[in-house]
């Protein structure tokens, strides 16, 4: 088992109302995972579909509470969708930039 070197903050991220229309950030956690490159099917899939994942990141499922945002290394990611991994655990968040 690889070790969880990298540092991820999650966030949920969500649209206000109104004439200012601002963002209102909530959920904030920064936790440890593991960021990797896309897989050649999951990567084919989702471009079929018209969307771009550009990073898979593994971290501990009891870690994650649905947060809907990303941000890694100063760049902002959406999470595009969760999956499972090999170890019940774990999860794997689909991030694409934006």
């Amino acid at each position: 088992m690889r070790a969880f070197r990298d540092k991820i903050t999650l966030y949920t991220e969500t649209q206000d109302y109104g004439a200012g229309r601002g963002q209102t950030r909530s959920d904030e956690v920064t936790v440890r995972c593991r960021v990797e490159e896309v897989g050649t099917l999951v990567s084919q899939t989702a471009a079929a579909a018209g969307i771009t994942l550009t990073h898979q990141v593994i971290l501990w499922k009891a870690e994650y509470s649905g947060q809907n945002r990303a941000e890694l290394d100063g760049t902002a990611y959406e999470v595009q969708n969760t999956g499972r991994t090999e170890n019940s655990l774990q999860i794997k968040l689909l991030l694409r930039r934006g």
